[in-house]
């Protein structure tokens, strides 16, 4: 089998997203799936790697790495990322795409504000 190029698995990766905004789940699962089966097996993921399948900047990804937010090892005098650390961040994606997209800032303002729609006000005295 040849191996695939890694824009190939890139863009097969940011199709499956697409999929996902589009409200396509199944049809996302399914490129997801042919890209897991043909990508090549490592134990370690350079921080562009990463950046490209989370979808932030390879500075984004360093930085985490920096803060603790995420794993890093060198190796070979590279900053590398463990596979499984990327279980966790396919676990997050498959909640985020079950509950739909993110709200817009008015969305997310009056959810709050419904949340409060019986709530007393006390002004402080002075």
């Amino acid at each position: 089998m040849t191996a695939l190029s890694p824009d190939l698995l890139s863009q097969g990766r940011e199709l499956a997203r697409s999929l996902r905004r589009e409200g396509r789940a199944d049809d996302a699962l399914v490129i997801d799936t042919l890209v897991r089966a043909v990508e090549p097996a490592s134990p370690f993921f350079t921080p562009d790697e990463v950046a490209q399948r989370v979808g932030v900047s390879r500075q984004t990804i360093i930085d985490w790495i920096k803060q603790g937010y995420l794993p890093g090892e060198r190796v070979a005098g590279r900053m590398m990322v463990p596979a499984t650390a990327l279980d966790t961040y396919a676990q997050f994606e498959e909640i985020f795409e079950r509950e739909g997209p993110p709200l817009s800032p008015g969305e997310a303002a009056a959810v709050v504000a419904r949340g409060r729609e019986h709530w007393t006000w006390v002004g402080r005295e002075e």
